[in-house]
């Protein structure tokens, strides 16, 4: 990577911000409301590409949303999203409808929501798309992995949500949900699960596997979140599982399954004046079939710890040690060995430092570098085996508008 071009990339997205003129949209009336959020960035790397073709830099990193909420009754609200996005090959900025519910809240005990709704997954799933509403550019790739975004982000169906008093412990926030979501054909949990039927199918004697259709049958899930007595201090459990049918050549091949048995995460932040630190540890229980083969089956190890030191109410210094084992019980990559491939596969480790800047209510910029151990979580589809290296590292530079 040039570090030149990098932080050029830097000074011009302070440039653009600083040059903005930063006022928020007025609301729609007394019960509706229009918001809004672009951001555009350059994300940079040396030895790897990651997310896409990085290793010249690309500006392919930005986001676009529009959101229109309307609170008909105090107990009745609407909402919905459109997000276009562009991460190298993922989305390529189509406009999709993120999420659109109706929430109805019959007592602070429970309240029910329909539609397309997000899924509370750890501390920060709900709000990933809001770089507004996070210290760095990236969250944490071992539990909010953006290879396996479209997995994770939100479903067609229903909830049920609300807020218990626990007396001198605090109080207890609460989802439940169940339901349903699409694939995209672009998405990366797509292509990673073709090639790897693609590799099956030629040591099998198949042909060539030209089309793979992900079918989810279902996903349901469960958060509780601990809102102590202490100040700033709360902790949370968060679990999911759902199955996934895959035909293959449109059925002329035999067919394939995806269940993730369970998705466990645990999570603890402390907020405390200008000082956040936060952790959070998942695993994942995952089994897939391919050809009436077991081709998956086991726990991914997921982990990491982050401090935010806020010098002043523009200003934000992160830290992060994030780490992602594709098996739990194989820390050092034995299995990749085994199959003749290289063993730091098996793992991810990646030290990261940013800083963000609010320049004013609307405007952030951030910048962030990551020097990274290992090729886990999917590295492989964005750089040929030959060429993949253990240890490399990445940068971002990222200006962004919220109304």
């Amino acid at each position: 990577m040039s570090i030149v071009r990098f932080f050029c990339a830097a000074l011009a997205a302070v440039a653009v911000a600083v040059a903005g003129d930063a006022r928020a949209l007025d609301l729609l009336g007394e019960k509706l409301a229009l918001h809004g959020f672009a951001s555009q960035g350059y994300l940079d790397s040396t030895g790897n590409n990651f997310l896409a073709d990085t290793r010249d830099g690309t500006f392919q990193l930005n986001e676009f949303g529009l959101t229109l909420t309307s609170r008909l009754t105090d107990h009745l609200h609407l909402g919905a999203q459109l997000l276009s996005r562009d991460y190298g090959d993922v989305g390529d900025n189509e406009i999709r409808l993120d999420w659109a519910l109706a929430d109805y809240r019959f007592h602070d005990l429970i309240g029910v929501r329909v539609g397309k709704i997000k899924r509370p997954m750890g501390f920060y799933n709900e709000g990933r798309d809001s770089d507004f509403l996070r210290p760095m550019i990236f969250l944490p790739q071992s539990i909010y992995d953006e290879t396996r975004r479209d997995m994770l982000i939100a479903c067609i169906g229903g909830g049920l949500y609300g807020n218990v008093p626990a007396g001198p412990l605090g109080d207890f926030d609460y989802q439940v949900f169940r339901g349903w979501f699409d694939f995209p054909d672009d998405s990366v949990i797509a292509r990673a699960t073709r090639a790897s039927a693609q590799t099956l199918a030629i040591r099998k004697g198949f042909g060539t596997v030209t089309d793979v259709t992900m079918d989810n049958k279902y996903v349901v899930g469960a958060q509780l979140i601990l809102n102590t007595s202490i100040d700033g201090l709360r902790a949370a459990v968060s679990w999911q599982r759902g199955r996934h049918d895959l035909t293959l050549n449109g059925g002329a091949l035999p067919p394939g399954e995806l269940a993730i048995r369970g998705k466990y995460v645990y999570s603890l932040e402390y907020v405390n004046g200008p000082l956040t630190l936060a952790s959070e540890y998942a695993e994942t229980d995952r089994e897939q079939r391919l050809f009436g083969q077991l081709t998956m089956d086991g726990r991914t190890q997921e982990w990491y710890v982050m401090g935010v030191w806020a010098f002043s109410e523009q200003v934000s210094l992160s830290l992060l040690y994030d780490v992602f084992y594709n098996d739990k019980h194989d820390h050092d990559g034995k299995a990749y060995l085994r199959q003749g491939r290289p063993d730091y596969l098996g793992w991810r480790k990646d030290f990261g430092a940013g800083i963000r800047f609010d320049i004013n209510p609307s405007w952030t910029v951030k910048a962030e570098w990551h020097q990274v151990d290992g090729a886990a979580q999917y590295l492989e589809l964005y750089n040929s085996p030959q060429d993949l290296k253990r240890r490399w590292a990445y940068g971002a530079v990222k200006v962004s508008y919220n109304f």
